[in-house]
């Protein structure tokens, strides 16, 4: 699937749906290295990219107050995700993987409506 087909000919409808639907996965792999660490040590965690969603997560809570959920307003999400794609695309061009759709601008609009 190229750039295109990935980022601007799927709605994001679908793109929150494929991202939804892989928590699951993701987290179980995350959630594998952090029980083999010590027990008794605090273990703090989190980020989108983990997947500590209060859905993957409560299972593995005794009690849900050993858990909090910061959430980010949608102003910074925008932000983060434009500074994220800059230093991503500067990346790329520096090590010759520049790999981009033919709408940079549409692409990143719906990377954050997904988000």
């Amino acid at each position: 699937m190229n750039m295109n087909q990935r980022w601007i000919q799927r709605p994001v409808e679908e793109l929150f749906r494929e991202t939804v639907e892989s928590w699951p996965r993701n987290f179980a792999l995350v959630i594998e290295d952090l029980l083999i660490l010590p027990g008794e040590n605090v273990i703090v965690a989190g980020g989108a990219e983990g997947n500590f969603f209060p859905q993957c997560v409560a299972p593995y809570l005794s009690s849900p107050q050993q858990a909090i959920w910061f959430v980010p307003t949608d102003t910074l999400c925008d932000q983060e995700r434009r500074s994220k794609q800059t230093e991503l695309s500067k990346r790329q061009k520096r090590h010759g993987v520049y790999n981009e759709s033919s709408d940079t601008d549409q692409s990143l609009c719906n990377i954050i409506a997904r988000n």
